[in-house]
Formats: structure tokens, sequence, C-alpha cells
């Protein structure tokens, strides 16, 4: 029982270190000899860089940051356009009324 206990600790330390070095790899601020850096600091940036548009989630962001603005401009734009429909229908109505007035005050 005593020799399996050990077996045990060994297993789980040597899983331990495994995990670490994946964890580690994946997160290393530094260049491998690729050239990159870990999945998830290539992926996601880091906070210890100042500012890091590269990475793909930044590069995202960018991207809908771009197109939430062309979508409030085009939305500004059909407000206005709402806006100059109902005036003008407005209008119009004004001048019904006075035609209808108009038109009730002859009888």
């Amino acid at each position: 029982m005593n020799g399996q206990n050990e077996l045990l600790v060994q297993v789980k330390m040597v899983l331990l270190v495994v995990l670490h070095d994946i964890i580690q790899d994946n997160i290393r601020l530094t260049r491998d000899t690729a050239g990159e850096k870990g999945f998830l600091i290539e992926r996601a940036g880091s906070p210890d860089l100042s500012i890091d548009v590269s990475s793909d989630l930044a590069l995202k962001i960018i991207d809908y940051e771009t197109r939430v603005g062309d979508l409030l401009e085009s939305m500004a734009n059909q407000e206005e356009a709402y806006y100059l429909k109902f005036a003008r229908m407005e209008s119009a109505l004004t001048s019904l009324y006075a035609q209808s007035d108009w038109m009730a005050s002859q009888f």
C-alpha cells in the first residue's frame, strides 16, 4: 500500500510539472525559435505590454468598434430622415386641416 501511495504521489508530481510547462509555454512573453510568443499572449495580448493592437482579440475589438461606429452613423442618418419626413407630414396635415376648416366655413 505504501508503494502505491508513493507511485501516486510521483505521478501527480509529474502531471503537475507537465501542466506547469504547458501553461508557461502558452503565456510566454518571450519569443520562441519560430519568433512567436505564447499562444494565449498571441491571441489575447498581455497586460504587461502598454498597448498591443496586434493580438487577435485587439484586432477583433478594433473591427467591432469600427462596425459599431458605422452603424451608429447610419442610425443617425436614418433618424434625421425620419424627422424630416415627420415634419413634412405635420406640415401637410396642417394644410389639410386648414382646407377642411375653410370648406366647413363655406356651408
